[in-house]
């Protein structure tokens, strides 16, 4: 009777942890044609830097593929775009001659969220560095991504990157 009892146990954990079955995977099968549309740009920039889905996970994990994509209280001067990118980060990789700071603020807001290309651009660069600085450890690359330089030691950036990366499982099974 244990035994049954076991591998009926085992049977039932085995069909929860399936990606293609769970409730992320639900999520997909709901989105509106704008998350739909983030969902297939992500994919195809992620596609196009051999980061696979790597960027439909982020973006589904920061903004629910584009739905919140403004974030006025993160950091000092907020967080935009599908990946939520950091103003100060945005800020830090982009020179424009001229411009006031008030005005670099305007514009790079805007473009993070309105354009997906410069959005998923200032994230891989963001990413790439990250990457750089933890010698290519995907994990410890996504956590930083999300806490910053205590990824290593803070639970948040670990549970962050654990959950990008089962959401990367998740559309490879309902999708790939």
């Amino acid at each position: 009777m244990k035994i049954l009892l076991s591998l009926m146990l085992l049977c039932i954990s085995i069909f929860a942890l399936d990606p293609a079955k769970g409730e992320y995977a639900k999520e997909l099968d709901n989105l509106s044609p704008e998350q739909e549309q983030v969902l297939k740009d992500s994919i195809a920039f992620g596609e196009k830097h051999n980061m696979g889905y790597l960027f439909a996970a982020i973006s589904w994990k920061e903004t629910n593929f584009g739905e919140r994509s403004v974030n006025d209280t993160d950091g000092k001067y907020g967080s935009y775009g599908p990946y939520q990118i950091l103003m100060d980060s945005a800020l830090s990789r982009i020179d424009l001659p001229g411009a006031t700071r008030q005005q670099k603020i305007h514009l790079i807001k805007w473009c993070l969220v309105h354009w997906h290309y410069f959005s998923a651009t200032m994230a891989k660069k963001e990413l790439d560095a990250w990457s750089k600085i933890h010698k290519g450890d995907l994990h410890k690359t996504l956590a930083s991504y999300n806490v910053g330089g205590k990824s290593t030691s803070s639970p948040v950036g670990a549970r962050y990157a654990r959950d990008v990366m089962w959401r990367v499982k998740v559309l490879k099974a309902k999708l790939g």
